[in-house]
Order: C-alpha cells, then sequence, then structure tokens
C-alpha cells in the first residue's frame, strides 16, 4: 500500500507581547490631574469642579498627599508616597465623573476623547 505523507502544521510562535506601560511619576500624576480639573472647569466653573472633587474623593490613605486649591488645581506634597496611589485615583475620577455626568450627560465621552494628553488619560482610567 502506498501511504501520502502526513502534512505537520507549521507551529508560529506568538510575537512577544509589549511591556506593560511604566506607573506613572508623581508629575505625571499631577499633570493628569490637573488636566481633568482644567478640562471639567470650562463646563462646570471652578467652585463646582472642587466641590465635585472633595465630595467624591475617597477615604484612601494614598490619595493623602493630593490637595487641590482655590484654582481647582492639584499639588502632591513632596514627601508623600505614590504607592498604591494608580488604582485609588482611578476610582477617584470615576467619582468625579459620574458626578459631572449629572450635569453633563456626556461628561465622560467628552473626557475620553478631549481631555488631555492619550498618556493623561491613561494614566486617569480614562483611555477607551
Amino acid at each position: 500500500l502506498f501511504r501520502s505523507p502526513q502534512i505537520v502544521p507549521a507551529v508560529v510562535a506568538a510575537p512577544p507581547l509589549p511591556p506593560p506601560p511604566a506607573a506613572p511619576s508623581r508629575e505625571e500624576i499631577v499633570a493628569a490631574l490637573n488636566a481633568l480639573s482644567t478640562f471639567a472647569t470650562q463646563y462646570l466653573g471652578k467652585m463646582v469642579v472642587i466641590n465635585y472633587w472633595k465630595v467624591t474623593r475617597p477615604d484612601a490613605r494614598s490619595l493623602e498627599g493630593l490637595s487641590i486649591d482655590r484654582a481647582a488645581q492639584f499639588t502632591l506634597t513632596a514627601g508623600s508616597s505614590i504607592e498604591g496611589l494608580e488604582d485609588d485615583l482611578r476610582t477617584w475620577v470615576q467619582a468625579f465623573i459620574r458626578k459631572a455626568k449629572t450635569v453633563i450627560k456626556n461628561f465622560d465621552t467628552m473626557a475620553q476623547s478631549s481631555c488631555g494628553t492619550s498618556e493623561q488619560r491613561r494614566c486617569l482610567g480614562l483611555a477607551v
């Protein structure tokens, strides 16, 4: 009997995954928050934005070094750690956006497309 040779499919290696993005620096975090705050101020006004940031702030130890001034701009205390800040920050940003959506129904969509740079939106968890 004649047997035809078996065809063995070639094994193709998957391309390596890109490295995960680096954690944002202190300066990047503050710049991203200030970009969102400035963006929101255009639509809501400074006092409303400051109030929304204050009432939506989670009670998280990692956020203790962050403060907002009368110009609706953030600062991060020099000695404060940014350890664990990223998750708490994203929780806060989402709460702030939900609050802003009570006045501007599509605020989340607007922020995702027009607030700051793509890196700043990624830092805040706004990137889609």
